[in-house]
């Protein structure tokens, strides 16, 4: 794992603060509304597993534009605004 960090381009490592900044805020914005990860996973309608995989401190999945829009909807956040 360390070695592929390594091995990253300046588009991969972009693409990686963008999902660090959105796990942090997902977490921020879970914490605030008092939910767990299982129950803000079920509001949004998705996999309990999938939301940890995109909460996590080292995300290694990106999430797809209908994800964020049903999870703008269960946390009341624009993501686009972050």
């Amino acid at each position: 794992m360390v070695q592929s960090y390594l091995n990253m381009n300046n588009s991969d490592m972009s693409d990686l603060k963008l999902r660090q900044r959105l796990a942090k805020e997902l977490r921020r914005l879970r914490k605030k509304a008092k939910l767990t990860q299982e129950q803000a996973a079920e509001k949004a309608g998705i996999s309990h597993r999938y939301y940890c995989l995109l909460e996590s401190d080292k995300p290694t999945r990106s999430a797809k534009i209908e994800i964020l829009e049903k999870l703008s909807k269960a946390l009341d956040k624009c993501f686009l605004n972050f």
